[in-house]
Order: structure tokens, then C-alpha cells, then sequence
């Protein structure tokens, strides 16, 4: 049997479990259940495949369906699977005290991510007491090419950023301000990769300016980012000079934290 004949089961096996885990993402806490219909049409898949799919789901607790109104919403193994990440590698515990206290002394929204294919998911959030402040979804994932953790990931990651960057033609402008083109996101890039840290001004929502910092791993390349989101009418150069110090000092306490290769910070200028 040739090799490409041998391959052929593997191939089709991972475009099915890739097509599964993937109905997963369309959940989140505006869209706590979804019906059939309406997860083939978010999937852009028939109905068919999309049941398949949420029956492969459902027998490994992956989802379970309401009894009454027969929507979807996720099941306990997730949880289950957080809670031994959680023990196994203590990312959150190490993590949310240094969110909390970005919170407090930014008084802006404070929020960490982690890089899972072409998208960050966050991890941990921490709202500052100031009621006027910016929402961080904790269920939505953070495009790489429109939020300022996704730039600092993609400017410290080394070899990894040109497979987890959408090309031009799958990313999606969030706002008026949201850079498309290669040309635009290199200079981005190569800005960030100066200066230590990102900043997005409007990029991924109205009003809010961004700004992260690379969470480093064991391989010197970039895992994920700690970021602050402000309310943009508040976003002074002195908010800004704090906001960037601070984060720059963060990112390196959590990398050494966890066992990554930090790289030395810079100051906000």
C-alpha cells in the first residue's frame, strides 16, 4: 500500500475531530445553548455532519442536550478536563493574583490568553472597581491580527507566528481601525518587537485601547499574553506609561513563574 493510501484514514480522522472539537467554539456566555439548525449554520456545515458531530460530542460528555428544548450546551467534561490542567500545571493560580493586581493599580480590565491555533484564549480576568470599565469576555478568543495580545504573541513567537496567522484574505476587520494587510501587520510587528509590548488602539472593539505583553514558555517563544483593556476616553499618556511599565513586569514575573525564558524588559518610554 502506498504511502499516500496509508495516509488517507489518518488525514480523514483528524478533519473529523478537528470538524467535532471545533463546534465547541461556537459556545460562549451570549450563547449558552444552541440548537441543530443553528450550529450548522454557525459551522457553515449541513445539518447531517453537524449531528454526527454533536453525537460524537454528547457520548463523551463533550455536550449534552437540554431535555425539553433539545439545544446543545456544553457538558461536564471540559470541567472535568480544566480541573486536571489546573492541578497538573497551576496556570490560573499563578496568574490571577498578578491580574489582580493590574486591576487595582491600573484600575483597567486586566486579562491573560494563551495561543490555541490561529486564536488566543483567555485564561483569567480580572475587572478593576471603577464602574465604567471595558467587559473581556472570557469565552470570546482574541484574534491575533486585531488585539494588542495578539500582536505581542505574534511578534515574540518566533517560527510558530506564520502558521497561527490567518492569511489576508480570513481576517476579519472587528472595527474601522483593524489592520488587514500584511504590509500594515508587519510594520505592527516589527513596532512591537522594539518596544517590548503592544498597543491596539480600537482595533478589536470602539473605545477601548489594548495592551499586552508576551507570556514566554520553556522555548523562548511567546505562549500566550497578559494584557490590559482600558476604557479609551481615560487612556492618557500617563495611564499609558503606567499601564506598559507594569505589564512589562508582569510578563517577566509570570514566564519566570511558569518556567519560561523570559527576555529582558524594556521601559515604556
Amino acid at each position: 500500500m502506498s504511502p499516500e493510501r496509508r495516509s488517507r484514514p489518518a488525514r480523514l480522522a483528524q478533519s473529523t475531530v478537528h470538524r467535532a472539537l471545533g463546534l465547541l467554539r461556537h459556545f460562549s456566555l451570549e450563547r449558552p445553548e444552541i440548537g441543530l439548525s443553528e450550529m450548522a449554520r454557525l459551522a457553515g456545515l449541513d445539518k447531517t455532519t453537524t449531528l454526527r458531530s454533536l453525537t460524537a460530542l454528547e457520548l463523551n460528555g463533550f455536550v449534552e442536550q437540554h431535555p425539553e428544548t433539545r439545544k446543545y450546551r456544553l457538558g461536564i467534561a471540559p470541567l472535568n478536563l480544566a480541573r486536571i490542567r489546573e492541578q497538573s500545571f497551576p496556570l490560573h493560580a499563578v496568574l490571577k493574583p498578578h491580574l489582580d493586581r493590574l486591576a487595582e493599580v491600573t484600575g483597567e480590565t486586566a486579562h491573560a490568553s494563551l495561543l490555541a491555533g490561529s486564536a488566543l484564549l483567555i485564561v483569567a480576568v480580572s475587572e478593576p472597581s471603577p464602574a465604567t470599565r471595558v467587559f473581556v469576555d472570557p469565552s470570546e478568543p482574541l484574534p491575533l491580527h486585531a488585539t494588542a495580545s495578539g500582536l505581542a504573541v505574534l511578534a515574540f513567537s518566533e517560527g510558530q507566528k506564520n502558521a497561527a496567522l490567518p492569511t489576508e484574505s480570513e481576517r476579519v476587520a472587528h472595527t474601522g481601525r483593524t489592520k488587514l494587510s500584511d504590509a500594515a501587520l508587519q510594520a505592527e510587528i516589527e513596532q512591537v518587537r522594539r518596544r517590548g509590548y503592544a498597543l491596539a488602539d480600537s482595533t478589536f472593539e470602539e473605545d477601548v485601547i489594548g495592551t499586552a505583553v508576551p507570556i514566554f514558555g520553556w522555548s523562548d517563544a511567546a505562549i500566550g499574553a497578559v494584557g490590559v483593556a482600558a476604557v479609551a476616553s481615560r487612556f492618557d499618556a500617563a495611564l499609558a506609561r503606567l499601564i506598559a511599565d507594569e505589564l512589562l513586569a508582569t510578563g517577566q514575573e509570570i514566564s519566570r513563574q511558569i518556567g519560561g525564558r523570559a527576555r529582558p524588559a524594556r521601559r515604556a518610554g
